[in-house]
């Protein structure tokens, strides 16, 4: 069954019992409990602002001490950092979501669909949250039978509340209820302001967040408006950000399901932040970009009269008013004191939306609403007996709902194939092997493991094999390897678990590669790929070389690792990527920022730093390529630099990769290396100890995972003992070693050092 079939049949279901639904018969004790269990239900846990509000709840309330439930038949979110000391339950698809809520002292139906069936459970009081829908404000484009649906549910719930004065009103207005207002609030901890950041913008940053499918936000008329202030000659950056890909009809680039931290720095960049939408419940987005200090161009949704002030901390603009947006947008593009103006505004604002004030009135509220007890009844339902109080079901088997093809492009891997197959056989539903002109025993290998084994004439371009292997898949998903790949049986089991729980409406799930190891056996090289890739979407793959599949749609990182183990470098393979872009290039082909990107390492990787160091300035100077790939330019140019003697280029390349991104250790390490080398041990060890403090990235990058912890300790170490400091010098030695405890550098270090401490 598809997600959406089982999501039909659900509705079916509650709308045939809703027919005769009594409600909740409750009576107030007085008796207020200090710590609470409280049991959230919800119908979604996928990146977006509802979700991310009711787990913010979750952990707002189980830092207080409350024992906190989340019921689901969603898997746990991983974009979102729950504490671990949430209970997260997730039951089959199968099975009635709500008779697994255990025992607790109030339950908490976040979406109008499961408020009765939250009821029919007789176990707590029921509290609905509405975080607003159209339903709420757009009746009109729903049906009267799903209208009719919605409405009795929740006039059903005991007791409501919401997150502005603005849904509450549409509550009372459309459904009869009064509603308790408990605002959102800011998660200080990702959105902040970091003027110096801005500062180092060379043009204003304008930015909007939304999907431009879901029709009342108006991503379209932003772009519009964006366009017409590009033809007007204007200069500035635009970035879009959106939970899901952008329709076929949207040109403008976007940024897809990006995680809450990169948003928070996407924002701390940002001068202006506009909203369009005709209605939002509150805006959180608009106030986080105040949060950070942007100038926020807003209509009035109405959520965001809970904090925006016309002309004090926003600007206001007609709904559907393309022309407006963009009036308002030049106004601030023109106005750099106005801009400081609202910036100063939007922080004062922000200042008033703290967790601790909502997270204090949502416990006060959820402790009044646990004095009232139900009313212990039996009564016939739909032929069913429900009765007062009983144990949760237990039903805790969560069935697989995703299959997985293997789909791998192999030749002449008679030495490897075996053992990736081996290392992944159990857990995937299907295996694919596409042979590209193998004169070995790969093919006959690959037959013991499966039958699907194709011929492929092998035409210097990797997505064409890739592309190939994918039509043969006929499973949920699609994962490939190479041949030298394996999954360690920790990672095995990973994988099995992401099967069983995987969110089906998922695109593209991506996870560690780690590329290359130490005589230690310690990954030194890590990057992150897509992996598994959802077959129904027809995805391609693209570039004939360092081939990749577009990070479009419903996106995911899972903490499962891919170990890439090389046994040997076959005749003609060292050098195969490398004849293969210079042909093209011989062809005549111009190269895209990618293409140039990745050349230019290969270049690299091969000696060939002066026509290496020409590609990576050209693919910089394009001002196109993906924000890693800048970072890491910049610093393979430095080591470019360094080796072919040019110092003076050394230290403004890798100081220009802060343009990029907040500093990275790889290139704080390599300032380090520069002043060291000049003698300057006083500045060498502030860059080395800076790169010590940093923790590495959540990027799709490449991470050279020694600079991230042993190679700034161990060269602290060093920095300290030439100056005399030997108590420091063992304890960055010491720390090195955590990191490398059989490093031969941290035994003679060790060494050195004895006697020289009292």
């Amino acid at each position: 069954m598809s997600y959406s079939e089982f999501r039909q049949k659900e509705f079916e279901r509650r709308d045939k019992r809703l027919q005769n639904a009594r409600p909740m018969a409750l009576k107030k004790t007085g008796d207020k409990k200090d710590l609470l269990h409280i049991v959230y239900v919800m119908t979604w846990t996928g990146l977006c602002g509802g979700s991310k509000i009711i787990l913010e709840h979750c952990n707002r309330l189980v830092e207080k001490g409350h024992k906190i439930s989340v019921l689901s038949h969603m898997p746990k979110p991983g974009w979102f950092p729950l504490n671990n000391r949430v209970d997260f339950i997730q039951p089959a698809f199968d099975e009635v979501l709500c008779e697994h809520i255990p025992k607790c002292d109030v339950i908490v139906a976040t979406y109008w669909k499961e408020v009765y069936e939250c009821i029919e459970q007789q176990i707590a009081p029921v509290v609905y949250f509405e975080q607003g829908d159209s339903h709420l404000f757009d009746p009109a484009a729903m049906d009267d039978h799903t209208m009719s649906h919605i409405k009795k549910q929740l006039q059903l719930a005991p007791f409501v509340y919401t997150v502005s004065s603005f849904a509450a009103q549409n509550l009372k207005d459309g459904f009869g209820i009064n509603a308790e207002v408990i605002p959102n609030a800011v998660d200080n901890a990702v959105f902040y302001p970091d003027p110096t950041l801005k500062s180092k913008n060379k043009k204003p940053v304008i930015t909007a967040i939304g999907p431009d499918y879901i029709y009342f936000k108006r991503i379209p008329d932003i772009i519009s408006a964006v366009n017409q202030l590009r033809g007007k000659g204007h200069d500035f950056e635009f970035i879009w950000i959106t939970p899901g890909a952008p329709g076929a009809d949207i040109s403008e680039p976007a940024v897809v399901n990006p995680e809450q931290h990169f948003i928070g720095d996407c924002l701390r960049r940002t001068d202006i932040y506009v909203c369009a939408s005709l209605f939002e419940s509150f805006c959180l987005p608009a106030l986080e970009a105040m949060t950070c200090g942007a100038a926020v161009v807003t209509t009035d949704c109405g959520g965001v009269n809970e904090y925006v002030r016309e002309d004090e901390n926003a600007l206001i603009i007609e709904k559907e008013n393309v022309f407006d947006i963009a009036g308002k947008l030049e106004l601030l593009l023109n106005d750099a004191e106005l801009r400081s103006r609202l910036s100063e505004g939007a922080l004062k604002t922000a200042e008033e939306f703290d967790w601790d004030i909502t997270s204090g009135k949502l416990e006060e509220y959820y402790r009044d609403i646990s004095t009232y007890q139900i009313i212990a009844e039996k009564a016939e339902q739909n032929g069913e007996q429900l009765s007062g109080t009983r144990e949760a079901s237990n039903k805790s088997e969560v069935r697989p709902i995703n299959t997985i093809s293997l789909c791998m492009i192999v030749k002449n891997e008679e030495k490897v194939l075996a053992r990736c197959l081996d290392s992944v056989k159990d857990v995937v539903d299907e295996i694919i092997i596409v042979d590209t002109g193998s004169d070995d025993k790969t093919k006959a290998i690959a037959k013991k493991y499966t039958d699907n084994v194709y011929d492929f004439e092998w035409i210097n371009d990797f997505s064409a094999a890739r592309n190939f292997a994918f039509s043969k898949a006929t499973m949920d998903y699609q994962m490939w390897l190479d041949a030298d790949d394996i999954l360690t049986e920790e990672n095995m089991i990973k994988l099995k678990n992401l099967k069983d729980t995987l969110n089906p409406q998922t695109d593209i799930v991506t996870m560690k590669y780690l590329t290359h190891f130490d005589a230690g056996g310690n990954p030194i090289h890590s990057s992150t790929r897509e992996r598994l890739i959802r077959r129904e979407k027809n995805f391609l793959w693209q570039g004939a070389v360092h081939e990749c599949i577009p990070l479009i749609g419903n996106i995911v990182h899972y903490d499962i690792e891919v170990h890439h183990k090389k046994m040997e470098v076959r005749e003609g393979q060292h050098d195969r990527n490398l004849k293969i872009y210079e042909a093209l290039e011989k062809k005549g082909k111009e190269f895209d920022p990618r293409e140039q990107y990745y050349y230019a390492r290969e270049l690299m990787d091969h000696g060939m730093r002066i026509k290496s160091a020409y590609y990576f300035e050209k693919f910089l100077d394009g001002k196109k390529g993906w924000q890693e790939d800048n970072i890491a330019s910049c610093f393979n140019l430095a080591i470019i630099y360094k080796a072919l003697g040019d110092k003076s280029k050394v230290l403004p390349i890798l100081l220009k990769s802060f343009e990029y991104a907040p500093p990275r250790a790889e290139a704080c390490c390599e300032i380090g290396y520069f002043y060291k080398n000049d003698g300057n041990l006083d500045s060498a060890l502030a860059w080395f100890k800076l790169a010590a403090s940093l923790d590495p990235p959540h990027t799709l990058g490449f991470i050279l995972m020694d600079y991230w912890g042993y190679i700034p300790n161990i060269e602290c170490c060093v920095c300290y003992y030439e100056m005399g400091d030997f108590v420091n010098a063992q304890k960055y030695n010491e720390a090195a070693a955590v990191f490398k405890p059989d490093s031969p550098a941290v035994e003679i270090n060790r060494s050195a050092l004895k006697g020289k401490i009292s």
